[in-house]
């Protein structure tokens, strides 16, 4: 089978820092897998690097490969990346929920990347009754919000999640509700999620593998059941360690 996503060495750098060490892993269709990993370890940024979201304004080195489907996504035009990310990579990023446009109904905000399907059927999709599409953003709690960002990202019909600590800034029942949520949407659509989180209880409950990062690099890549029950790097032993704190 050829992978959905493949990166090879993936390296970033930042003047004369390097941010991203070597990174080769791959990812399957359907495939669910955690990158976990402390704060500025660099998961996100490794995200925001497969997703070409990173800050325009800095001048960033990336080198190495990710490859989509085969095709090389680090020098694509952006046109091109434009329609690989219409019907193949949605993103939901961390504090995405403040992404959301204020100013225009939920319903609207679904439409514009809805694919001719009723932004309705999203919003039923993520657990949320049609009237919603009626309200502004204000007018949700913060698990609704996140809802509606997940409606947002499905609405473009991927084949692939980029998932960024999503669960991170709601309270513990919101979060419970992600998370199944997730798990249901990528089980009814075929969707394959690669997971950002701090967290390997987030990741149990969500991904088969998991990648563990340390300081720019990969430093124990494997199942998540093995590595809850044996983990290698002592980083690793110290994330597993803290869900039981």
């Amino acid at each position: 089978m050829i992978p959905l996503l493949e990166l090879e060495s993936l390296s970033l750098s930042l003047g004369s820092k390097i941010l991203l060490n070597r990174l080769t892993f791959s990812l399957f269709p359907r495939q669910r897998c955690a990158i976990v990993g402390a704060s500025g370890s660099g998961k996100s940024l490794t995200l925001a690097t497969i997703g070409r979201l990173l800050p325009r304004d800095f001048p960033w080195k990336p080198e190495g490969s990710i490859r989509w489907n085969g095709e090389e996504l680090l020098n694509m035009p952006k046109e091109r990346f434009r329609k690989i990310r219409q019907g193949g990579i949605a993103t939901v990023l961390q504090e995405s929920m403040s992404c959301l446009n204020p100013s225009m109904k939920i319903g609207k905000q679904i439409a514009e990347v809805a694919q001719k399907i009723c932004p309705t059927e999203w919003l039923e999709a993520v657990g949320l009754p049609r009237n919603l599409q009626y309200c502004f953003p204000h007018e949700l709690s913060g698990g609704m919000k996140q809802r509606v960002v997940l409606a947002i990202a499905l609405a473009s019909k991927p084949r692939l999640l980029l998932a960024d600590e999503i669960t991170s800034a709601l309270d513990t029942h919101s979060q419970e509700q992600i998370i199944d949520l997730i798990d249901r949407v990528c089980s009814d659509h075929n969707i394959a999620l690669l997971l950002v989180t701090h967290d390997f209880s987030v990741a149990r409950a969500l991904c088969a593998d998991t990648l563990v990062m340390y300081q720019g690099a990969i430093v124990e890549q494997a199942a998540t059941s093995k590595i809850l029950d044996l983990p290698q790097h002592f980083h690793s032993r110290q994330l597993v360690e803290a869900i039981f704190l």
